[in-house]
């Protein structure tokens, strides 16, 4: 098995934002058996060049790299990333390939 990553800010400015990264916990460890779930601190540039700093949730799991568990990590990733209203997420796949995924 190899480690992947999901990196999800907390939005707790957003109503019900518990209870999503809840589901998100309860989904990954549905289908992969198990993930560890860490608190950090992210931060990115914005489009204008204003750097955001924000407090965030760092998904791991340990998963086989067939290309059914990449698609499955990468649609658990953009479902929370949408109902989480992120404009991008952060996903590493098992294979060590970095994507920010763009939601919009």
């Amino acid at each position: 098995m190899k480690e992947a990553r999901i990196v999800m800010p907390c939005a707790s400015h957003l109503e019900g934002w518990g209870d999503a990264h809840n589901r998100l916990t309860r989904d990954l460890c549905h289908h992969f058996g198990g993930c560890t779930k860490t608190i950090g601190s992210g931060c990115w540039v914005d489009p204008k060049g204003k750097m955001i700093a924000e407090t965030v949730l760092v998904y791991d799991v340990a998963m086989d790299d067939t290309a059914a568990n990449v698609d499955h990590l990468c649609r658990i990733a953009e479902h929370y990333g949408r109902k989480l209203e992120q404009h991008s997420i952060y996903v590493r796949y098992p294979d060590g390939r970095v994507f920010i995924t763009e939601l919009e």
